[in-house]
């Protein structure tokens, strides 16, 4: 057998390799669907629980495991896999109103997006990095080609002045929008329900009330097995580690 002939066996073997492996995880997905359908909606949550940790998660992974999640009475991990899948697709309308729809149901009320991050929700925190990163090179460049062209035509140098404060503005805002993005992984998800808030970071400390399951929190320090969060509403306090799962995980 000639070594072309072998080369091509090879490369056939390769992609026919990659092909099975890009295909199992859509097996699994669509297995953990006709399973939901069927009612089995805890096995279908462990199913694609277990695809995001060998696989890698996803967008739509994290939207079919809230939505399974939910169906089986995992409310703060349903709501958790829908947090993670905004935070990487925030653009989806889908995911947006299945999120508001599961707080909702929850009794934790539709989140009021404020005016303000509509706009920052238009990308994810990489599709920021990156256009941020685009719009400084082309910053950069047109305050380079200024000089060069002190003397040149004054259309060009005009042309070449707005395209660079242009490109600076939008360097700004994707700065802005990747510090906010930023700020928001610090949070969390309360995943157990009747979780105390306590003053201080040990057990039998003094409770100020009760976390809600499936509450979004921002997360602090942390003591031993506790760490410190505040709630949309304002209150301070510490939780087991445990009970509270960070949104932007790996």
């Amino acid at each position: 057998m000639s070594m072309l002939r072998l080369a091509i066996l090879f490369l056939l073997g390769l992609v026919g390799a990659v092909a099975v492996r890009a295909e199992a995880p859509r097996d699994r997905v669509h297995a953990a669907r006709v399973a939901l359908e069927a009612g089995r909606a805890g096995e279908a949550a462990a199913a694609l629980r277990a695809l995001a940790e060998e696989q890698g998660t996803s967008a739509n992974l994290q939207l079919d495991l809230g939505i399974a999640e939910f169906a089986a009475g995992r409310v703060g991990e349903a709501i958790l896999a829908l947090e993670r899948a905004h935070w990487l697709a925030p653009q989806d309308g889908e995911i947006t109103a299945a999120l508001e729809a599961a707080r909702e149901r929850a009794g934790l009320g539709v989140s009021l997006v404020p005016a303000w991050s509509r706009g920052r929700d238009l990308l994810s925190a990489d599709g920021w990095a990156i256009l941020g990163a685009m719009a400084l090179a082309i910053s950069c460049a047109g305050a380079s080609s200024r000089l060069l062209f002190r003397s040149g035509v004054v259309r060009v140098r005009r042309g070449i002045g707005a395209a660079t404060i242009l490109a600076t503005g939008i360097t700004l805002g994707a700065a802005l929008a990747c510090v906010s993005l930023a700020l928001e992984a610090r949070d969390g998800i309360s995943v157990a329900s009747g979780v105390s808030l306590r003053v201080a970071p040990f057990e039998g400390a003094e409770s100020r009330g009760a976390l809600s399951e499936g509450e979004r929190v921002r997360m602090g320090d942390r003591h031993g097995g506790f760490v410190r969060v505040r709630t949309g509403d304002g209150r301070d306090g510490w939780a087991p580690r445990e009970s509270i799962a960070s949104i932007v995980s790996g």
